[in-house]
């Protein structure tokens, strides 16, 4: 269980995501974990292949989402910045 807490926390931080905010993604890193420990495989090298899985996987989720759940409009700070930019 510890483990489980411990790897799920180490994604969640290296991918930057909110368990809050993003729950489907949060979801998703909770059942590879899950099915990497339930295989016991929990190897170095089975690790490194679900970090690269998960990076692909939860990009895109993340496009998904925006071009989904916003409408396809850019985030905001993006956005701002960019028309900022532009009227210099």
């Amino acid at each position: 269980m510890q483990l489980v807490v411990l790897l799920t926390n180490k994604f969640r931080n290296k991918f930057g995501v909110n368990n809050v905010t993003e729950p489907a993604i949060d979801q998703i890193i909770r059942q590879e974990i899950s099915q990497l420990l339930a295989d016991g495989q929990t190897y170095e090298s089975n690790l490194n292949k679900l970090d690269k899985k998960l990076e692909v996987v939860i990009r895109e989720a993340r496009g998904k989402d925006n071009k989904g759940g916003a409408g396809g409009r850019e985030h905001p700070y993006r956005s701002s910045q960019q028309s900022h930019h532009s009227s210099i």
